[in-house]
């Protein structure tokens, strides 16, 4: 396996686990549950670009990226710019 590869599961399962950690705190009614979710995915990314783990993101949690399959629940897209290459990912909350 590739660093960049090992790197964003690691990332992965950080995001994972803090907006999971997030939306058990706030539940689904809170109106600071999107935005608390994105300052969580974005705390994991800021420390991975700032320590050279990746090149930079973009994190976004509102109503344009949830969809009707998801049933009003939030989803956060994520898109991680590493060195060589570009990842595109969303993490649903159930």
């Amino acid at each position: 396996m590739r660093p960049d590869e090992i790197i964003e599961q690691q990332l992965l399962a950080q995001i994972e686990a803090k907006t999971q950690q997030v939306y058990a705190q706030h539940g689904l009614h809170d109106p600071n549950l999107r935005t608390s979710l994105c300052r969580a995915a974005t705390s994991v990314l800021m420390y991975a670009r700032d320590h050279g783990q990746i090149k930079n993101f973009a994190v976004r949690c509102d109503e344009s990226s949830a969809s009707p399959e998801t049933d009003g629940l939030p989803v956060v897209e994520v898109n991680i710019e590493f060195f060589k290459r570009v990842r595109q990912f969303t993490f649903k909350m159930e």
